[in-house]
């Protein structure tokens, strides 16, 4: 008797690595960490937001916030989904201490516990 795949509902991230940075450590593209999708990039010496470009505020238990960027597409998965949330802040806060590593241990020791909830979106036009 042939066993049935397990369906398994686990997110990932299609970009866990979401920025692109030149040479001297500055951005020059912003991926949606869900699907991969462009959402801003340095144009012409200028940053742009693409008209896909939304932001989603995650509260945690402790009452801090966190804000992060993915594109409008995807910002309706977020829905009620704490383990996709919590990977979206996990990719925000690695990329943090990496980029300044002076807060790498304070940032990796804080690690709220997350409310299944979006607060608030954002759309830029």
């Amino acid at each position: 008797m042939a066993r049935r795949p397990i369906k398994t509902d686990v997110p990932k991230l299609e970009r866990s690595i979401y920025l692109e940075r030149d040479d001297s450590k500055l951005i020059t593209k912003i991926y949606c960490k869900i699907c991969g999708a462009v959402i801003a990039e340095k144009l012409g010496g200028e940053f742009r937001y693409r008209s896909n470009y939304a932001e989603a505020k995650f509260r945690f238990e402790d009452g801090s916030m966190h804000v992060t960027n993915l594109c409008k597409r995807c910002l309706p998965r977020l829905g009620n989904n704490p383990a996709l949330m919590t990977l979206m802040h996990s990719a925000d806060i690695e990329d943090l201490a990496i980029t300044i590593p002076q807060i790498r241990r304070q940032l990796l020791r804080k690690k709220p516990k997350l409310i299944a909830t979006v607060i608030g979106t954002r759309g830029l036009p």
